[in-house]
This record gives structure tokens, C-alpha cells and sequence, in this order.
């Protein structure tokens, strides 16, 4: 996640987050802000040796897709819409930019993976 690591933290355990993973790297804690590759790397290097594939999901589009896209990960984007803290509209940015897959919302989620990404 990006961002300074108290306000990420407090988000984070209000969210019920942290016994979700085993890895929560926080930017500024880090040293390392999207979209250096520095954390992406730093978990794939970790997990190589159990994981046939890389997922990373994320919402925007400036910033979050780059480094898992040139990495080789399986990138899904929530699309915009009202809803989103991050509003930008997928047309303004290149390729390069976009996830491999648009989801509506997170409960698409799972029926995405299931359809074997």
C-alpha cells in the first residue's frame, strides 16, 4: 500500500486487514512508492518457490499497474466509478498503464479467478 505508514497501518487494522496476510509492505516504510518495482520484487523473490503465478489487484490506473504489468503478474484493475478514491478515466493512459483485467466490483473477483486468469 502506499502512503505514510501510521495513517496505512490505522486504515489497515480498522479494515480488519492484517490477519489477512503474511505481507503488508507500506510505502513510506519502505522506501519505495508506485511504481518502483522495489516491493512487487521484494514478494516475488519471497514467494517464487510457491506460487505458479503473481496477482495483483489495485485502482489506479497512474500508478498501480506498471510495475506488476513489466514484472509479469496477472493485474486486475477496479474500474472506475463514483465509488473509487481514485477516479481516472482508463482512456487517458497508455497500455502500458492498464490491468490485464477490469473488475466492476470485488465481489467479480472470484468468479475472475475461477474462470482460470
Amino acid at each position: 500500500t502506499d502512503g505514510r505508514s501510521l495513517a496505512q497501518r490505522l486504515k489497515l487494522e480498522a479494515l480488519g486487514l492484517f490477519s489477512l496476510f503474511d505481507d503488508i509492505l507500506v510505502s513510506e516504510a519502505c522506501a519505495s512508492e508506485k511504481p518502483d518495482s522495489k516491493r512487487f520484487r521484494y514478494l516475488q523473490d519471497k514467494y517464487a518457490a510457491k506460487a505458479d503465478c503473481f496477482i495483483y489487484i489495485g485502482d489506479n490506473i497512474s500508478k498501480d499497474f506498471i510495475a506488476p504489468n513489466a514484472l509479469g503478474w496477472i493485474t486486475i484493475g477496479l474500474r472506475p466509478s463514483g465509488r473509487n478514491i481514485h477516479c481516472h478515466l482508463p482512456e487517458n493512459f497508455s497500455t502500458e498503464y492498464h490491468p490485464a483485467f477490469w473488475i466492476d466490483s470485488l465481489q467479480d473477483l472470484a468468479s475472475l479467478i475461477d474462470s482460470n486468469i
